[in-house]
C-alpha cells in the first residue's frame, strides 16, 4: 500500500472544488514548489569556476568529478562555513 500526502482541506471551502488526492494528475505531488529568494542565488564567481572546470576537463569524468568535489568542499565552506570531509 502507497501512502499518499494529504492535503489540508478549507472547511468553508464548496465541496465541490475541494481536490482530493484522486483528482490530481500523475505524478504531482500536494506541497508546492517553493519560491526561489534572492539569496538562494549562486554568486556568478562560483558559476564561473564550474565553467572553468567543466571546459578544462571535459575530456576526463574522473578528473571533473575530483575538481567539483574539490569546489563544492570549498563552496560549502566559504558560503555556510560547513567543513564537508571527502569520501575519496
Amino acid at each position: 500500500m502507497n501512502p499518499t500526502l494529504q492535503t489540508p482541506v478549507d472547511p468553508a471551502a464548496p465541496i465541490d472544488q475541494i481536490r482530493l488526492p484522486a483528482d490530481q494528475p500523475a505524478g504531482m505531488g500536494s506541497v508546492a514548489p517553493l519560491a526561489a529568494d534572492d539569496t538562494d542565488l549562486i554568486e556568478p564567481e562560483w558559476v564561473d569556476a564550474v565553467k572553468k572546470l567543466m571546459a578544462q576537463f571535459r575530456d576526463d569524468p574522473y578528473k571533473l568529478a575530483q575538481a567539483m568535489t574539490t569546489l563544492r568542499e570549498d563552496y560549502l565552506m566559504k558560503r555556510y562555513s560547513r567543513h564537508i570531509e571527502s569520501t575519496e
